[in-house]
């Protein structure tokens, strides 16, 4: 089985810190990291399979999303990589984001 390589842009990992404090001050530590465990892996399991994610080039050339929940992680194949653009709350307007 063929590996890929998942990076995180900065936007990415800015996103997961955000995300990570927000659910931290409303709902408590514990689930905070249980959230950002299952966010961390979901975008993990992308070396494995990282064609699943639905394509999406009207948000941008060759992206692709990947729903976790109530979030969306954004992002492309290259090659032997996954390049993770954004991950955000799914009713994020993400051409608009992109911009």
């Amino acid at each position: 089985m063929k590996l890929y390589s998942v990076r995180l842009s900065g936007a990415a990992e800015t996103d997961l810190i955000r995300l990570y404090e927000w659910v931290h001050g409303a709902a408590g530590e514990a689930v905070a990291d249980r959230f950002y465990g299952r966010l961390r892996q979901s975008i993990e399991s992308l070396q494995y399979f990282p064609e699943r994610g639905v394509l999406r080039e009207s948000i941008a050339p060759a992206a692709r999303l990947l729903v976790v929940g109530n979030h969306v992680v954004l992002y492309r194949v290259a090659g032997n990589a996954v390049d993770v653009m954004r991950v955000v709350y799914g009713a994020v307007d993400l051409t608009r984001l992109l911009r």
